[in-house]
């Protein structure tokens, strides 16, 4: 069976049509905080906020965005961010910029398995994307190759998420400097695709502003963050050359995130503890990733290692499309097949973690019960 588009969308789409249990899109199951719906309600009477938002953002959100990477590199300003129609146009406009700042004949870079936009801009945008395995179960990468590649097939662009989807890999301080080191030698760009940045189970990740902004496109988004990704508000953080390009190229293509929504998030942020709510949902995700992995490697269900983000990387026996849609058949659960986010995670699938525990225990319970069903299903987990 062959599929054209998202595998996300389409498991997705069947789940919320036939009311299954989505363990497929990578969307919250939590409301956003109380406070925030409070303040949406109370602001929607201003007619102001129904126009578009200024060009650069709502001001109000850029100060209160700016208060919150300042500790990691104080010279930020407002010349330095651009607020966008959530991360997904952020990571867009950085393909557009490189495009335009570049004239000769370039390529990216990036880690296997990736999210499913990378290699779909890198197609659309007409640039070599070259990849590199992540072993998913120590979570390590080869350096040597990433080296080779970037001055072989003149690399401008390495794109990571910390932590990742689908694979919840933290990069490592020493890790992201000596990308960084390498694209800066290659006079390109690291894009990092900070969305996950907040969702961790232990180790804070390390934030790459603390270098400065030279040769660096940070991407992030409220929308994971505040359980709203229906809002679309997002923001880019560079260097003021590159945010002046970007911006130029988001005003004639998305023009605004929706004003109104900016403005709730930006008062939010003045007058309540963010913190709060974030512990929340990490405590929520790292219960639900813990019950996911102790309860299939009891039955020798292999779950890749994790330090955060919002999904588990569950390694299966071939195929995984065939296994996505004998799994929805017949207990209505969607989940994403690891073909995905790379050709050769044919024996892997994706699991959302984000949704209330007893909802996501009753998806996980109903795959054990598929499995156990029919052990001699080509599909059935791999035994270790």
């Amino acid at each position: 069976m062959k599929f054209k588009g998202s595998l996300i969308s389409y498991f997705s789409s069947k789940a919320q049509k036939e009311g299954a249990i989505n363990l497929a899109q990578g969307r919250p199951k939590y409301s956003p905080p109380e406070k925030l719906i409070e303040i949406l309600k109370c602001l929607i009477k201003d007619k102001n906020l129904h126009q578009y938002a200024p060009g650069k953002g709502d001001f109000l959100l850029i100060k209160e965005t700016l208060k919150i990477y300042k500790k990691y590199y104080d010279d930020l300003s407002e010349e330095n961010i651009l607020i966008v129609q959530g991360a997904t146009e952020g990571l867009t406009l950085s393909f557009h910029f490189l495009k335009k700042k570049f004239k000769e004949n370039f390529s990216v870079l990036s880690f296997e398995p990736f999210y499913e936009s990378w290699p779909k801009l890198s197609k659309i945008f007409n640039i070599p994307l070259y990849s590199v395995e992540i072993n998913p179960f120590d979570l390590k990468w080869d350096l040597n190759k990433v080296e080779k590649i970037i001055f072989e097939k003149n690399v401008k662009g390495i794109i990571l998420a910390s932590p990742g989807n689908p694979l919840g890999k933290i990069w490592k301080k020493e890790e992201i400097d000596f990308l960084i080191d390498l694209v800066k030698n290659n006079k390109g760009y690291l894009i990092f695709d900070g969305v996950y940045e907040n969702l961790y189970f232990n180790e804070k990740p390390y934030i790459p502003l603390m270098n400065g902004l030279k040769n660096l496109i940070f991407v992030s988004s409220y929308s994971k963050t505040l359980s709203c990704t229906g809002w679309r508000v997002g923001y880019c953080l560079s260097g003021k050359k590159e945010i002046d390009l970007i911006s130029s190229i988001h005003d004639l293509k998305d023009l605004s995130a929706p004003y109104l929504f900016q403005r709730a998030i930006a008062e939010y942020l003045k007058k309540e503890d963010l913190e709060k709510f974030l512990n929340f949902l990490r405590s929520k995700l790292k219960k639900s990733y813990n019950y996911l992995k102790k309860g299939f490697e009891k039955s020798n269900i292999k779950v890749s290692k994790a330090e955060g983000g919002m999904f588990g990387w569950v390694e299966i026996k071939d195929d995984c499309l065939e296994f996505a849609n004998n799994l929805f058949d017949k207990k209505k659960v969607a989940v994403v097949p690891g073909i995905n986010f790379s050709k050769k995670a044919k024996n892997f699938i994706r699991v959302n973690l984000s949704l209330p525990f007893d909802l996501f225990k009753r998806g996980i319970n109903k795959i054990e019960e598929f499995l156990n069903e029919d052990r001699s299903c080509c599909c059935f987990y791999k035994k270790r």
